[in-house]
C-alpha cells in the first residue's frame, strides 16, 4: 500500500530532490576544498623550489660548482620529496657530466673548473618535449599532476642573470630548470576527509529535513487529503451523506468545500433519480406492452411481467435463451435492430398471439451503445380484424366464393404460371338460367338460397387447385389450373348435370356454361379469356340454355 500513498510519494519526491540538491552542494563544496588544498600545496611547493633555486644561484655566483653538485644531492634527500633534480634546457640532468664545465672553460680559454672524474648522462625529457619547450619559452614555472592524480611535478626555470653572464654568456634567457615532484597522498587524504565530513553533515541534514517535511505534510496536506479520499470511498460504497472538514482558505480547503458541495448535489440528484426510477419501474412493471432490455454486453437485465405473458415464457427462460431468441427467430431480431427506422415493427405469430415487435439499440448522444431494447404488444384482435376485412374484400358474402375483385388478380397469376411452366389452363363462365323469373316467382329469399346452394355445389365439384368465383348476380366463374379443353368440358358437364339434379324445396334450376382454354388464344390475357368465355356462354344461351359450349374463333 506504500506505493499508493500520496504522502509517501510526496516524501519520496521531496527526499530525492533534497538528496540531489545536497549531493550537488557536497560535490561543489568538496571540489572547492580540493581546489583550495591543491592550490595551497602547489603554492608551498613553488616557494620551496624558488628557495632551492635561489640557494643554488647564490652558490653558483661564488663559482663553487662542486658545492652546487653536493647541494643538489642534499636537496634530493629532503623529506617529503618524491624526486628532485636540476636539468638543462635540452632535457639532460645537470651536475652529472662535464658538458657545462667544458663550455665555461672553453669560453674563457683556460681551465677555470676541473672536470669530474665520474660522469653519466641522464636524459629527463626529450629535447623537443612540448612541456620543456613551453617552460623555456615562457620563462615561468609550470606545474602538472600525473594521470593517477597521485604526484605533483613543478618545473622552475633558472633565469640567466647578470652575475651568470661571466660563465654562461647572455645568449640564453634560461640556464636550466629545477624539477621537483611531491606526493599528493596527503592532499587526497585531506580531500577525502573533507568529503566524508560533508557527506555526514548532508545525511544528518537530510534526515532532519525529511522528518520536519513529513510532519508538516502530514498535518497540512496528507491528513486533509486522506479525509477526502476516505469520504470518497464511503461515497463509492453508497454513503452519499459524507462531509469533510473545511479548514483554511488554501487549495485543500477549497477542495474540501467543493467535495462537500458535490456530495450534496449528488445526494439531491440521486434522491430525485430514485424517485424517477421508482416511477419508471412502476410504469414498466404495470405496462401492457412487453419490455425486454439488455446491457452493453447483450445480457438481458429487464423483463417486465407483460413480456413474460406475451412470450408465454418465464423470466429465467427468457434471460437464459438471450435477446436474439425472444421469438425464436434471431434473423428477425437482427433485421429489426439494423433497420434505420427505430420505430419499425413487424408482426409475428407467437403461440396463439400475434405480436407487434420492435427492437433497437440504445445509444448515447455520442454514439456509445448502452444496450438493446425490445417492445412488444398483442395485436391478435387487430390482426384478426384486418384478416377478416381483407377476406371479405375478396369474398362474396352470400356464397362464400371469391368475388369479382379477386378474379382478375388470380387469373393473371394463373396465366403467368401456366405459360412459365408450359401447362394448360381453362376458364368456365356459368350462368343460372331464367334466374330473374325464379326470383319473381319464388321471391328473393329463395333466389338467395339457390345462389348459395349453387356456390357450394360449384366449390365441391372443383379441385383444391381450382378457383370458384361469383362474377356478379347469377353469373359465376371457375379457373381450372393445369386443365386442357377435354378436362374443362368434362368438369363443366359434371357441374351442369349436378345442378339439373339439384332441388331446393321443390325448386329446380339449370345453368348454361361457356368455356375457353389458354391454348386457344395466341396471346392470352385475363381480359381476352373472360371475353372468350363470355362469348361461349352467350352462344350456349342462344342454343337454348342448359348446355356447355366451348369457345371457337368463329364465335
Amino acid at each position: 500500500m506504500f506505493n499508493q500513498s500520496i504522502g509517501a510519494r510526496i516524501i519520496i519526491v521531496v527526499g530525492i530532490s533534497a538528496f540531489l540538491t545536497l549531493i550537488g552542494l557536497v560535490i561543489f563544496y568538496t571540489q572547492s576544498q580540493r581546489a583550495v588544498i591543491v592550490d595551497n600545496h602547489n603554492l608551498v611547493t613553488g616557494r620551496m623550489v624558488s628557495t632551492v633555486v635561489a640557494g643554488l644561484g647564490a652558490i653558483m655566483e661564488t663559482g663553487s660548482a662542486a658545492i652546487a653538485q653536493r647541494y643538489a644531492e642534499d636537496v634530493k634527500g629532503a623529506v617529503g620529496l618524491e624526486e628532485f633534480s636540476f636539468l638543462r634546457p635540452n632535457g639532460m640532468e645537470a651536475f652529472q657530466d662535464n658538458a657545462t664545465i667544458r663550455q665555461v672553460n672553453s669560453r674563457h680559454g683556460q681551465t677555470l673548473f676541473r672536470e669530474r672524474a665520474e660522469t653519466r648522462q641522464v636524459r629527463l625529457y626529450p629535447e623537443d618535449d612540448p612541456l620543456l619547450r613551453q617552460a623555456v619559452n615562457s620563462v615561468e614555472h609550470i606545474g602538472m599532476v600525473d594521470q593517477a592524480g597521485l604526484k605533483y611535478t613543478i618545473l622552475m626555470p633558472i633565469a640567466n642573470k647578470q652575475p651568470c653572464y661571466l660563465c654562461h654568456g647572455d645568449e640564453q634567457p634560461v640556464l636550466g630548470f629545477a624539477r621537483l615532484t611531491t606526493s599528493l597522498t596527503q592532499v587526497n587524504q585531506l580531500v577525502t576527509q573533507s568529503r566524508n565530513q560533508a557527506a555526514l553533515v548532508m545525511l544528518v541534514v537530510l534526515i532532519l529535513f525529511l522528518a520536519v517535511t513529513y510532519l508538516f505534510l502530514r498535518k497540512a496536506v496528507i491528513t486533509p487529503i486522506r479525509q477526502v479520499t476516505d469520504a470518497m470511498y464511503q461515497v463509492e460504497q453508497g454513503d452519499l451523506a459524507q462531509q469533510v472538514p473545511e479548514i483554511g482558505e488554501d487549495e485543500l480547503g477549497q477542495m474540501a468545500r467543493s467535495f462537500n458541495a458535490m456530495t450534496r448535489q449528488i445526494l439531491e440528484n440521486y434522491t430525485g433519480l430514485e424517485m424517477e426510477q421508482s416511477k419508471l419501474t412502476t410504469i414498466i412493471l404495470n405496462a401492457g406492452e412487453g419490455i425486454v432490455v439488455t446491457d452493453r454486453d447483450d445480457r438481458i437485465v429487464l423483463v417486465n411481467p407483460a413480456a413474460e405473458t406475451l412470450l408465454d415464457k418465464q423470466k429465467a427462460v427468457i434471460v437464459e435463451r438471450g435477446f436474439y431468441h425472444l421469438v425464436g427467430d434471431p434473423a428477425l431480431i437482427e433485421r429489426l435492430i439494423q433497420h434505420p427506422d427505430s420505430n419499425y415493427a413487424e408482426t409475428v405469430l407467437q403461440g396463439k398471439r400475434y405480436l407487434s415487435l420492435m427492437a433497437a439499440r440504445i445509444s448515447t448522444s455520442q454514439g456509445d451503445v448502452l444496450g438493446m431494447a425490445a417492445l412488444m404488444r398483442d395485436v391478435t384482435t387487430q390482426q384478426r380484424r384486418e384478416a377478416y376485412l381483407e377476406a371479405i374484400s375478396y369474398t362474396d358474402e352470400l356464397t362464400g366464393l371469391l368475388n369479382r375483385r379477386s378474379l382478375t388478380e388470380i387469373l393473371d397469376q394463373g396465366i403467368s404460371d401456366a405459360l412459365e411452366k408450359r401447362r394448360s389452363l381453362s376458364l368456365l363462365m356459368l350462368d343460372l338460367d331464367h334466374f330473374k323469373r325464379l326470383n319473381d316467382t319464388h321471391g328473393h329469399a329463395m333466389g338467395d338460397r339457390v345462389l348459395t346452394a349453387f356456390g357450394k355445389l360449384l366449390k365441391n365439384r372443383l379441385r383444391d387447385s381450382d378457383y370458384a368465383f361469383r362474377y356478379g348476380g347469377e353469373e359465376f366463374c371457375a379457373i381450372l389450373t393445369n386443365t386442357a379443353e377435354k378436362g374443362a368440358l368434362k368438369t363443366a358437364e359434371d357441374i351442369r348435370r349436378a345442378v339439373a339434379e339439384m332441388g331446393i324445396d321443390g325448386v329446380t334450376a339449370t345453368i348454361s356454361i361457356g368455356f375457353v382454354s389458354l391454348d386457344q388464344l395466341p396471346s392470352a390475357t385475363p381480359e381476352s379469356l373472360l371475353k372468350a368465355a363470355d362469348t361461349a356462354l352467350y352462344e350456349a344461351k342462344g342454343q337454348g340454355r342448359n348446355r356447355t359450349v366451348q369457345y371457337t374463333e368463329d364465335d
